[in-house]
Protein backbone atom coordinates (compact mmCIF):
# COMPACT_ATOMS: atom_id res chain seq x y z
CA UNK A 1 0.00 0.00 0.00
CA UNK A 2 2.80 2.42 0.89
CA UNK A 3 4.42 1.87 -2.50
CA UNK A 4 1.12 2.64 -4.23
CA UNK A 5 0.64 5.75 -2.09
CA UNK A 6 4.14 7.04 -2.80
CA UNK A 7 3.75 6.27 -6.47
CA UNK A 8 0.48 8.18 -6.57
CA UNK A 9 2.07 11.11 -4.76
CA UNK A 10 4.70 11.25 -7.52
CA UNK A 11 2.04 11.13 -10.19
CA UNK A 12 0.01 13.85 -8.54
CA UNK A 13 2.95 16.18 -8.15
CA UNK A 14 4.01 15.55 -11.73
CA UNK A 15 0.49 16.29 -12.91
CA UNK A 16 0.37 13.00 -14.78
CA UNK A 17 -2.22 11.16 -12.74
CA UNK A 18 -5.56 10.53 -14.29
CA UNK A 19 -8.43 11.11 -11.90
CA UNK A 20 -10.20 8.02 -13.14
CA UNK A 21 -7.09 5.88 -12.80
CA UNK A 22 -7.40 5.50 -9.09
CA UNK A 23 -9.50 7.80 -6.97
CA UNK A 24 -8.63 5.61 -4.01
CA UNK A 25 -4.92 5.95 -4.63
CA UNK A 26 -5.28 9.69 -5.21
CA UNK A 27 -7.17 10.04 -1.94
CA UNK A 28 -4.49 8.03 -0.16
CA UNK A 29 -1.71 10.13 -1.65
CA UNK A 30 -3.41 13.36 -0.65
CA UNK A 31 -3.97 12.06 2.89
CA UNK A 32 -0.31 11.01 3.09
CA UNK A 33 0.88 14.40 1.84
CA UNK A 34 -1.35 16.09 4.43
CA UNK A 35 -0.22 13.83 7.28
CA UNK A 36 -3.51 11.92 7.39
CA UNK A 37 -4.48 8.26 7.37
CA UNK A 38 -3.75 7.11 3.82
CA UNK A 39 -5.36 3.70 4.25
CA UNK A 40 -8.59 5.16 5.57
CA UNK A 41 -8.68 7.74 2.78
CA UNK A 42 -8.10 5.10 0.13
CA UNK A 43 -10.80 2.83 1.48
CA UNK A 44 -13.23 5.74 1.72
CA UNK A 45 -12.71 6.54 -1.96
CA UNK A 46 -12.50 2.96 -3.19
CA UNK A 47 -15.26 2.08 -5.62
CA UNK A 48 -18.00 -0.04 -4.18
CA UNK A 49 -16.58 0.01 -0.67
CA UNK A 50 -18.85 1.09 2.13
CA UNK A 51 -17.90 1.18 5.79
CA UNK A 52 -20.75 1.04 8.29
CA UNK A 53 -19.54 4.31 9.82
CA UNK A 54 -19.76 6.00 6.40
CA UNK A 55 -23.43 5.22 6.09
CA UNK A 56 -24.11 6.18 9.70
CA UNK A 57 -22.24 9.51 9.61
CA UNK A 58 -23.58 10.45 6.17
CA UNK A 59 -27.10 9.82 7.43
CA UNK A 60 -26.56 11.88 10.57
CA UNK A 61 -25.16 14.83 8.61
CA UNK A 62 -27.97 14.72 6.07
CA UNK A 63 -30.31 15.66 8.92
CA UNK A 64 -28.25 18.87 9.21
CA UNK A 65 -28.54 19.58 5.49
CA UNK A 66 -25.42 17.85 4.16
CA UNK A 67 -25.44 16.82 0.51
CA UNK A 68 -22.27 15.49 -1.15
CA UNK A 69 -20.67 18.12 -3.40
CA UNK A 70 -20.87 17.63 -7.15
CA UNK A 71 -17.11 17.02 -7.48
CA UNK A 72 -17.34 14.15 -4.97
CA UNK A 73 -20.33 12.58 -6.72
CA UNK A 74 -18.53 12.86 -10.07
CA UNK A 75 -15.36 11.29 -8.67
CA UNK A 76 -17.30 8.42 -7.11
CA UNK A 77 -19.30 7.81 -10.31
CA UNK A 78 -16.11 7.68 -12.39
CA UNK A 79 -14.34 5.46 -9.88
CA UNK A 80 -17.29 3.12 -9.58
CA UNK A 81 -17.54 2.83 -13.36
CA UNK A 82 -13.87 2.06 -14.09
CA UNK A 83 -12.15 1.40 -10.80
CA UNK A 84 -13.85 -1.93 -10.13
CA UNK A 85 -11.61 -3.70 -12.63
CA UNK A 86 -8.24 -4.72 -11.12
CA UNK A 87 -6.82 -5.43 -14.58
CA UNK A 88 -7.71 -1.90 -15.71
CA UNK A 89 -6.14 -0.38 -12.59
CA UNK A 90 -2.98 -2.44 -13.09
CA UNK A 91 -2.80 -1.43 -16.75
CA UNK A 92 -3.15 2.25 -15.80
CA UNK A 93 -0.29 1.96 -13.29
CA UNK A 94 1.86 0.09 -15.82
CA UNK A 95 1.01 2.70 -18.44
CA UNK A 96 2.29 5.35 -16.03
CA UNK A 97 5.66 3.58 -16.00
CA UNK A 98 5.42 1.42 -12.89
CA UNK A 99 6.76 -2.12 -13.12
CA UNK A 100 5.82 -5.22 -11.18
CA UNK A 101 2.33 -3.86 -10.56
CA UNK A 102 -0.01 -5.97 -8.45
CA UNK A 103 -3.52 -4.85 -7.59
CA UNK A 104 -5.26 -6.34 -4.57
CA UNK A 105 -7.89 -5.30 -2.07
CA UNK A 106 -6.54 -5.58 1.44
CA UNK A 107 -7.90 -4.92 4.90
CA UNK A 108 -5.72 -2.68 7.01
CA UNK A 109 -6.36 -2.19 10.73
CA UNK A 110 -6.82 1.53 11.37
CA UNK A 111 -6.84 1.52 15.15
CA UNK A 112 -10.13 3.40 15.07
CA UNK A 113 -12.40 1.81 17.62
CA UNK A 114 -14.59 4.42 19.31
CA UNK A 115 -17.58 6.29 17.92
CA UNK A 116 -15.68 9.58 18.33
CA UNK A 117 -12.71 8.22 16.34
CA UNK A 118 -14.94 6.88 13.59
CA UNK A 119 -16.88 10.14 13.36
CA UNK A 120 -13.65 12.18 13.32
CA UNK A 121 -12.30 10.01 10.51
CA UNK A 122 -15.38 10.60 8.41
CA UNK A 123 -15.70 14.29 9.27
CA UNK A 124 -12.04 14.82 8.34
CA UNK A 125 -12.67 13.90 4.70
CA UNK A 126 -12.53 16.67 2.11
CA UNK A 127 -16.11 16.48 0.93
CA UNK A 128 -17.39 17.36 4.42
CA UNK A 129 -15.15 20.39 5.04
CA UNK A 130 -17.13 23.10 3.21
CA UNK A 131 -20.38 21.90 4.72
CA UNK A 132 -19.02 21.81 8.28
CA UNK A 133 -17.45 25.26 7.87
CA UNK A 134 -20.82 26.60 6.79
CA UNK A 135 -22.45 25.66 10.09
CA UNK A 136 -22.54 27.97 13.07
CA UNK A 137 -20.29 26.65 15.89
CA UNK A 138 -23.17 25.34 18.03
CA UNK A 139 -24.77 23.58 15.06
CA UNK A 140 -21.37 22.19 14.00
CA UNK A 141 -20.92 20.76 17.50
CA UNK A 142 -24.41 19.27 17.35
CA UNK A 143 -23.62 17.71 13.96
CA UNK A 144 -20.43 16.18 15.39
CA UNK A 145 -22.35 14.75 18.36
CA UNK A 146 -24.98 13.33 16.00
CA UNK A 147 -22.21 11.76 13.87
CA UNK A 148 -20.63 10.19 16.95
CA UNK A 149 -23.97 8.84 18.13
CA UNK A 150 -24.68 7.44 14.67
CA UNK A 151 -21.22 5.82 14.51
CA UNK A 152 -21.92 4.09 17.83
CA UNK A 153 -24.71 2.04 16.25
CA UNK A 154 -22.55 0.00 13.82
CA UNK A 155 -19.86 -0.21 16.50
CA UNK A 156 -22.36 -1.72 18.95
CA UNK A 157 -23.51 -4.13 16.25
CA UNK A 158 -20.00 -5.53 15.88
CA UNK A 159 -19.87 -4.82 12.13
CA UNK A 160 -16.49 -3.08 12.15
Amino acid sequence: MLVVVLACAQLLTAGAARVAASSAANAAAMALLQGGDAAAAARAAAPGWTHPAKLAVDGALRRFGFRPPAWYEAMKAKADAEGQDPAWLGAEAAGAGFTGVRVAAITVPTGLSTPAQLASWRLGLAHYAPFLRSLEPARRAAARRAAEEAAAVPLAGGDL
